[in-house]
């Protein structure tokens, strides 16, 4: 009896211990925590790191005056964002890099590196600023940003370059960088005079948008008669090329970049017209549809668009 006792209290203190040690307000998932009274930290725990304040970009600029930063403050971009007529604490690199204070004392660390952010989160910090004239939702549909472009692919926004759009070669180079397909098109003998220097790229194609089909300035109808306006109508008798919805009215016939026939059309001679008019494919006059049909954007005064 005395032993059966014994062993009733032995088992009494063992669960005593377990539910002390269980609920102890020293200890959280088997680590020290601190004191519930709001002492020092015990032995061993990290020290909660201090919120990051900003430094001023001179601070910057103390130490990263080599390399990409050097001549910051004399490009577009260092210029405004350092316009001695903005006042507000973190002006300049923190616009971009957040509070520099912590990274100041531990340099390696502790800084927003938009280089190692994905596309859409670093594309996302030069929008916070460039909203105005980028509409967010019309870049994120975009041919470029749904391949990962970066907008520091084509802007260098750190380097000492003299032109207010930050870019490292000229506007149709750029473009030439990554659409060298298009390129190799405007060395066709009928072409749009870009490699002449008279056309650019961005004049047809807006880089920053999709909001129109092939990244266009606007509707394809309204981006070509921009400068093809005699074509543009209203017409009595309208040559509608186009067969449904997602028919584009210009380029149904034209190759815009390039064509080795004249008039950048897509085929040569007839047999352009015999693509839609197969009914006249037989027993029809020969030659070329345009010597008699020469109005074939449309009409005021015949509806077979003749002379």
């Amino acid at each position: 009896m005395r032993h059966y006792l014994t062993s009733i209290v032995v088992s009494l203190l063992a669960v005593a211990v377990l539910l002390a040690a269980t609920f102890s307000p020293t200890r959280t998932h088997g680590q020290v925590s601190p004191s519930s009274q709001g002492g020092p930290l015990p032995p061993g725990l990290p020290k909660p790191a201090k919120k990051a304040e900003y430094v001023g970009a001179e601070m910057c600029l103390s130490c990263h005056n080599y390399g990409q930063a050097k001549g910051w403050l004399q490009q577009p971009h260092g210029r405004f964002l350092m316009d001695p007529k903005r006042h507000f604490d973190g002006k300049g690199c923190e616009e971009c890099h957040g509070p520099g204070s912590l990274h100041v004392a531990d340099p390696p660390n502790a800084i927003m590196a938009i280089g190692k952010l994905g596309p859409r989160q670093a594309n996302a910090i030069c929008l916070k600023c460039h909203n105005s004239e980028i509409s967010r939702h019309d870049w994120q549909v975009s041919s470029h940003a749904l391949s990962k472009m970066r907008c520091s692919d084509c802007h260098k926004v750190h380097e000492p370059i003299n032109n207010m759009l930050m870019l490292p070669k000229p506007k149709n180079e750029l473009c030439f960088d990554c659409h060298k397909n298009i390129q190799n098109q405007f060395h066709q003998n009928s072409h749009h005079p870009v490699l002449e220097g008279k056309m650019d790229c961005v004049d047809c194609h807006n880089v920053h948008s999709g909001a129109n089909d092939n990244m266009l300035q606007s509707d394809e109808k309204t981006t070509c008669t921009k400068c093809h306006a005699d074509v543009h109508g209203p017409f009595i008798y309208e040559h509608d090329v186009t067969v449904n919805a997602y028919a584009q009215p210009c380029t149904s016939c034209h190759q815009p970049h390039g064509s080795p026939n004249l008039k950048l059309f897509k085929i040569s001679g007839r047999g352009l017209c015999l693509q839609c008019h197969t009914a006249e494919a037989v027993n029809h006059f020969p030659g070329d549809c345009a010597n008699c049909h020469s109005r074939i954007h449309g009409s005021n005064t015949n509806q077979d668009l003749l002379n």
